[in-house]
Formats: C-alpha cells, sequence, structure tokens
C-alpha cells in the first residue's frame, strides 16, 4: 500500500526556501520539480495531521515542534513508535516503554497502515 498523494507546495522548501505555494528554486531558475526533502516534510505534515492520531495523547501543550518547527512535538514520539513498530518490536513492550495505553498503539499502527513510510 502507497502513502496517499500529498501536494508538495503546502509546505515551505527545507532545501531552498520556497515559501507555500511557490515552486522550488535553482541555482539560476526554478527547479523543475519540488526538491525531494519537500516533498517529504509534505507528506510526513500531512500524515501527522491524520484524525487517525487523536486517540494519541499530546505530551505536555498542544505545541509546534522546537526541532523542526513544522509537525505537532508528538510527532517524535509517533515517528519512533512507528519505527520500532516497523523493525519488528511488539506493542506490549512499546507501551511499557513510552507507558502508553493500547488504545494509543493501535492508533499508531492505524496510522502506520495509511500512511506507510510517513515516520522515516
Amino acid at each position: 500500500m502507497t502513502a496517499p498523494e500529498v501536494d508538495p507546495l503546502t509546505v515551505q522548501c527545507p532545501h531552498c526556501g520556497a515559501p507555500p505555494r511557490q515552486r522550488c528554486m535553482a541555482v539560476c531558475d526554478w527547479a523543475r520539480k519540488p526538491h525531494a526533502a519537500r516533498v517529504r516534510l509534505a507528506l510526513a505534515a500531512a500524515a501527522h495531521g491524520d484524525p487517525a492520531l487523536d486517540a494519541f495523547p499530546e505530551f505536555g501543550p498542544a505545541t509546534v515542534c522546537g526541532l523542526c518547527s513544522v509537525l505537532p512535538q508528538r510527532h517524535r514520539i509517533v515517528d519512533a513508535i512507528a519505527g520500532r513498530l516497523a523493525a519488528g518490536e511488539g506493542p506490549g513492550a512499546l507501551a511499557e516503554d513510552y507507558g502508553l495505553s493500547a488504545t494509543a498503539l493501535r492508533a499508531v499502527l492505524t496510522w502506520m497502515a495509511k500512511w506507510p513510510g510517513a515516520w522515516q
């Protein structure tokens, strides 16, 4: 299964700095297509905005991540859990490591099925 199609122009390009809705810039002109970093960021932004994650708890105030300044701060934990689940770790161990309920882990599993690879 592939992730839903996402418009990369919805986010600012982290590579060239092109603002949302503006094409990516090359050294001398417009780039032929959006930079790969912009495509990945747009996918992550769409994936982490999915209502499937509403059952996942917020840790602290629901603010924007201090590292990427684009996604909600809980994305770091969701991405870590998704990566560990994809690597084959069991949900029981993850629930214990992160102090989460089975409902929160099911939310991440549902989200992973809808957005494959968005956590990478």
